[in-house]
């Protein structure tokens, strides 16, 4: 079975100049359409998993919005920070229900908070085909940098990850969106066994072949997950 890789990118995306495009209602609402052209594309094209390396949260908006001087009053920026911030999630969650078939990895994201102090745009949904991934040391224990909480589904390791950049260099990079792409792998390992397994299976695989860490942590054993499903009938 062979496999190719889609990477729907938002050309807003800033990096480091968080000054090129200040988020506003606007932008916020071509943001969320790319988000369900983005699903519309990757159904059309018959993606069956989306590794995700995703953060927005309510408060980054309002910091915005102060830092740039487009809002002074601090409740209303924080109340055009939640509005804003919802209308991202909401255009998430339209894209994750509509696309059934296709299991959502998503980074947990790396600010050391629990995940109802986080409020982060995904991890207050509860779907079928979505999982959040934190991340762990080669110990098998949690970062000092992971989001924790009851919405982690499963946890990879995101410390000290082994990767090859463009030109063919060797380096080792640390972050939740390390370790999500794991879990995706694995995923796609499992697809490649049995291709007929939904993403709600996926999931369940994942969850079901996964080992225990501390407090009852679930880290992600990607030789059982494959191995769960080659026994699926």
């Amino acid at each position: 079975m062979s496999a190719s890789i889609i990477s729907p990118r938002f050309p807003w995306a800033q990096g480091e100049d968080k000054r090129a495009i200040p988020y506003d209602e606007t932008v916020v609402a071509r943001w969320a359409e790319a988000i369900r052209r983005a699903g519309s594309r990757m159904r059309n094209a018959g993606v069956r998993i989306v590794s995700m390396s995703w953060g927005l949260t309510a408060d980054e908006i309002t910091q915005q919005l102060l830092d740039l001087g487009l809002e002074t009053d601090q409740a209303k920026a924080k109340a055009r920070g939640i509005a804003m911030q919802k209308s991202i999630a909401d255009a998430l969650g339209e894209m994750m229900k509509s696309s059934p078939n296709i299991l959502f990895v998503v980074a947990a994201g790396n600010s050391n908070q629990s995940d109802d102090i986080q409020a982060d745009a995904t991890e207050k949904f509860q779907l079928p085909n979505l999982m959040h991934i934190g991340a762990t040391g080669s110990n098998g224990r949690p970062t000092a940098f992971t989001v924790f909480g009851k919405s982690v589904d499963l946890y990879a390791q995101g410390e000290a990850v082994k990767l090859r950049w463009p030109g063919d260099i060797a380096v080792h990079a640390s972050g939740t969106s390390m370790a999500a792409p794991l879990v995706a792998r694995a995923a796609a390992q499992m697809l490649a066994v049995k291709p007929t397994l939904t993403a709600a299976q996926l999931r369940e695989g994942l969850l079901n072949s996964a080992s225990s860490g501390e407090q009852g942590l679930k880290l992600l054993h990607p030789k059982a997950a494959v191995s769960w499903a080659g026994e699926q009938s």
